[in-house]
């Protein structure tokens, strides 16, 4: 995990996910969330990049069209909608 505090992105991090071989990019509201509530713990390393909705989308997780941005994680997805993050936890995989 590398840290960054301010800066062009806020506060944000580059999460290492070792199963995936891949890093992503927490920031903003979802870092300050994933950092006050145990995230690496509670919701485990990301599994994708924040996004905005996406209509018809088949992932496992999807952000509903009610919010502006959505992250999954190993173990939850968090949800913005403008006004502050909401967990929600993911079903284990098959």
């Amino acid at each position: 995990m590398q840290d960054f505090w301010g800066g062009q992105l806020g506060d944000s991090a580059i999460v290492f996910n070792k199963t995936l071989g891949k890093a992503y990019l927490v920031q903003t509201a979802f870092w300050e969330f994933y950092l006050t509530n145990e995230g690496p713990i509670a919701l485990g390393e990301p599994i994708g990049e924040e996004h905005a909705p996406i209509s018809n989308s088949s992932s496992l997780y999807p952000c509903p069209v009610t919010m502006l941005s959505c992250q999954a994680f190993r173990r939850g997805t968090l949800f913005w909608d403008g006004i502050s993050v909401a967990p929600i936890s993911n079903a284990p995989p098959l």
